[in-house]
């Protein structure tokens, strides 16, 4: 079985790092003995240290998708959940779902197991999943503390509706005219290229004015005060309905309906 060993340490956990109780080396070396001990083939190692597990946008989650993606391997291990996402539960287990469907397992090195979303393992992740998301409920009250100032000065006043696996944020201001920041790989900040990232809130122009936007996966969609519906960012599975699979559409597409 081919195996990728992840590893993760946020910078809230400073105080693990220092007594080696969660670093990275010691996740690293455990991690390998166990793969070992199994007789599971190593595939790679991926790092993301300093990086908490509330944010989507990880390089070394990015390769594990990756790895996924193109059949490289078969199992992901980690230490235990906790260090995969910290996200929601919802999208905990949704992220599970995404390497599930892609035939890939993960293995819970800490408690020696298969993570799993049936039968009653299927409710224990579920737990560990609520215990992580409430490991990342200050982060969360941070960002909307933040979001509430911008409010009150008069600037973003509607956010996107988010799905999982999001790398980028969207928001629709008082004037109908849209702002996106975060990834732009696939395009997904409209700006007409695909590129690096941006912290920075960015114009899309979209042709007309902005009703509300949802987020995909990896591609963003936008509902004009017309009734019009604007898509761009991934498309290698059609899904910004234009009738193609490009696989990416950096610039709003409108979406026809017959």
């Amino acid at each position: 079985m081919r195996a990728l060993l992840y590893v993760r340490l946020s910078k809230e956990d400073a105080k693990g790092k220092v007594e080696g109780i969660e670093s990275t080396g010691v996740q690293t070396a455990d991690g390998k003995v166990v793969i070992a001990q199994l007789g599971w083939t190593l595939h790679s190692v991926q790092v993301d240290d300093d990086i908490s597990g509330t944010l989507i946008d990880r390089p070394g989650l990015d390769a594990v998708r990756a790895a996924a993606r193109n059949h490289e391997i078969d199992v992901v291990v980690v230490r235990c959940l906790d260090r995969l996402t910290r996200l929601e539960a919802a999208r905990t287990m949704a992220l599970l779902l995404e390497l599930f469907d892609l035939g890939v397992r993960a293995y819970d090195y800490e408690k020696r197991r298969f993570m799993s979303l049936s039968g009653t393992d299927g409710l224990l992740t579920y737990v560990e999943a609520m215990q992580a998301e409430g490991e990342a409920r200050k982060a969360s009250e941070r960002i909307r503390s933040a979001l509430r100032a911008r409010a009150r000065d008069g600037r973003a006043v509607r956010m996107a509706c988010f799905g999982y696996r999001i790398n980028v944020a969207c928001a629709v201001t008082s004037t109908s005219s849209l702002w996106c920041w975060g990834a732009n790989a696939d395009g997904t900040l409209g700006q007409g290229m695909v590129g690096a990232s941006t912290p920075t809130p960015v114009h899309v122009q979209v042709p007309v004015p902005v009703a509300s936007v949802t987020l995909g996966v990896d591609h963003v969609c936008a509902l004009g005060t017309d009734h019009s519906v604007w898509c761009w960012g991934a498309n290698d599975l059609g899904q910004l309905g234009n009738g193609s699979t490009a696989a990416q559409v950096p610039t709003p597409t409108r979406m026809t309906f017959h």
